[in-house]
């Protein structure tokens, strides 16, 4: 537990599972039921946590990274079939990570993807992907520095 101590890592697993369960503390979410029937957010549905289908993808995503790291979890309490479930749950990034254009997509219900479909069509990004996604954003993705006034800045510790 990356040398994390001083709690009951059994308690935290079951609460972790409760949570993913979407049974807290009164609020039976009715998100999960689409996530677990379509394997995704469907484009076409309402996420009824944010009254919206605007971010189906960013929660998908969100949701799958949650169940990964409970397998892994489950993985190091010696859990096995939960464990199975939560990697297998974890796996549902995949089923919007559209091969023939190399970007995360929104899909429908019915299996199809939102088309047309532009990755910036707007300054929040695609529609179904709540993240930085403008050219000035990504530009600085994979180099050292930061996007200052919408410039890179390759030396973001040196002010002058």
């Amino acid at each position: 537990f990356k040398g994390v101590k001083g709690f009951d890592a059994n308690e935290a697993f079951e609460a972790m599972k409760t949570t993913s369960m979407a049974k807290v503390k009164d609020r039976d979410y009715k998100d999960l039921d689409l996530y677990i029937k379509y394997g995704y957010f469907p484009v076409d549905k309402q996420i009824e946590r944010t009254k919206s289908n605007d971010e189906t993808v960013s929660k998908t995503l969100e949701w799958a990274y949650d169940d990964w790291c409970i397998a892994q979890m489950a993985k190091a309490l010696n859990k096995t079939d939960d464990y199975n479930y939560y990697v297998k749950r974890a796996a549902s990034y995949k089923n919007v990570a559209d091969s023939t254009i190399g970007f995360m997509r929104p899909r429908f219900s019915d299996g199809k993807w939102l088309s047309p479909f532009d990755r910036l069509p707007d300054e929040r990004g695609p529609v179904g992907v709540l993240a930085p996604q403008r050219d000035e954003h990504v530009a600085g993705l994979n180099r050292p520095g930061v996007i200052r006034d919408g410039v890179h800045d390759p030396n973001p510790g040196r002010r002058a």
